[in-house]
């Protein structure tokens, strides 16, 4: 329990650190794209909004048929619905440490 409480707060903590190493890059970023207008930008920012989307729903359909495949135990103890990766696609798109932590979380329970 303690265990999991400490990494609960490393992972918040690695989260902001995250996050504070990209706010350190927005003036740069302002300053490079001080040249382009709002809606160049903004079909920039869609595009690849839907393509980081896509892919990372794209990525939930081997990521969870895969170890249903390789592992007979995760056959037999939980039912298959594709509703699931729905969820999971949409409710996983979360900070870069949560989401690795989530992965091998995944790994080192089998």
């Amino acid at each position: 329990m303690m265990a999991g409480t400490i990494w609960n707060i490393l992972t918040n903590i690695l989260n902001g650190l995250i996050f504070i190493l990209i706010g350190l890059q927005l003036r740069d970023i302002i300053s490079g794209i001080s040249n382009y207008s709002g809606t160049s930008l903004f079909l920039w920012g869609a595009s690849i909004s839907i393509v980081v989307i896509l892919v990372r729903f794209l990525w939930i359909i081997p990521a969870t048929l895969v170890p249903r495949f390789l592992s007979k135990k995760i056959r037999q103890n939980e039912e298959f619905d594709y509703r699931n990766m729905i969820i999971f696609g949409w409710s996983g798109m979360r900070g870069v440490v949560s989401m690795a932590y989530r992965i091998g979380f995944a790994i080192n329970a089998e």
